[in-house]
């Protein structure tokens, strides 16, 4: 009879034990369930080139010194206590006549649960970084080519979020990040 609640015991715990692998049960980042938007209907078009997640940002450049010689400086930019950054490459452009002038603060990533994460006030240590930073100014023709900052929670896949822009009359762009 022990050995019965014996065997029943250890094939309770092997059930949940096997139970915990199954993908479904594991914590992990779930991806952005955002539908892109029909770019076509915006006068301000949207395209995600790259995104990716970090903690730290660290480079190390060479220095020339007047007298011929070279010294290195490392340049380094953590994420504040508990976040990390998305760093997301795009390209906007105007394809219609006319509109209202592209605005950052009408910008955001957001979560699954709806919750907005505004661009960074300053993301302009990415050009330390060998980023090309997009100018936090307002864009009223043309577009502009490059890349922004927003801080997330740390451990945070990119695919977690989409990129919404509310662009008034028009409706929300929304773009999932990869």
């Amino acid at each position: 009879m022990k050995h019965k609640y014996l065997l029943l015991l250890l094939s309770l715990t092997l059930m949940l034990q096997l139970g915990a692998c199954n993908p479904a049960t594991t914590s992990g980042t779930p991806k952005s369930t955002a539908t892109a938007s029909d770019q076509s209907k915006f006068t301000w078009q949207i395209t995600v080139e790259n995104s990716n997640t970090i903690n730290v940002l660290n480079t190390t450049a060479g220095i020339g010194q007047y007298d011929g010689s070279s010294t290195t400086a490392t340049y380094e930019k953590k994420a504040s206590v508990a976040f990390d950054f998305l760093i997301v490459t795009l390209n906007i452009n105007k394809t219609k006549a006319g509109g209202k002038k592209f605005l950052w603060d009408n910008l955001s990533v957001k979560d699954a649960k709806g919750k907005a994460f505004p661009r960074m006030n300053d993301d302009t240590f990415l050009t330390q970084h060998k980023y090309s930073r997009i100018p936090g100014t307002d864009l009223t023709l043309g577009g502009a080519k490059g890349s922004i900052c927003f801080e997330i929670p740390s451990g945070t896949a990119a695919s977690a979020y989409a990129l919404t822009y509310d662009a008034g009359i028009e409706g929300k762009n929304t773009l999932p990040l990869s």
